[in-house]
This record gives structure tokens, C-alpha cells and sequence, in this order.
């Protein structure tokens, strides 16, 4: 599935934390970085 687009029909979430998300309101890319506890995001 790497590397798919996700349809407008589907939805992501995840916990980003406030030192993650940008000026904008927007998260930064570091909040999709795998933890060091994770082999994928889920």
C-alpha cells in the first residue's frame, strides 16, 4: 500500500503533538515520522 493515494472517502488521524503542528495550523512533517516503538504508522 506504500505509496497510494488516499480517496477523498477515507479519513487520517493522528495525535499530533502541539510542538508538531505549524504557524499555520497545519501538521509538520515530523508528525508522520515513526516513534521509535513503531515499525509503521497506524
Amino acid at each position: 500500500m506504500q505509496g497510494q493515494d488516499i480517496g477523498d472517502d477515507h479519513h487520517v488521524l493522528r495525535y499530533c503533538k502541539p510542538s508538531s503542528i505549524g504557524e499555520e495550523g497545519l501538521p509538520l512533517s515530523i508528525a508522520f515520522e515513526l516513534r521509535d516503538s513503531e515499525d509503521y504508522l497506524s
